[in-house]
């Protein structure tokens, strides 16, 4: 299954998907669902280059708080 335009980005969260978490398609955007039920917004097609970055930084974020 292909969760984004950007291969770094689906191999980001291939990792997750093995891990446990789930992923939800909707639209241009996807969810990511932790196994707690947290989410984090993943771009089917990116444009900036931060955005990996960004996604790193959110679910690192989630795994923080838990």
């Amino acid at each position: 299954m292909r969760y984004s335009n950007d291969k770094d980005i689906n191999k980001y969260v291939k990792e997750y998907i093995s891990k446990g978490w789930s992923f939800s398609k909707q639209g241009k955007h996807g969810k990511l669902i932790s196994p707690n039920g947290r989410i984090v917004s993943i771009s089917g097609t990116p444009r900036s280059p931060y955005t990996l970055k960004m996604i790193r930084k959110d679910i690192n974020k989630l795994i923080k708080e838990e």
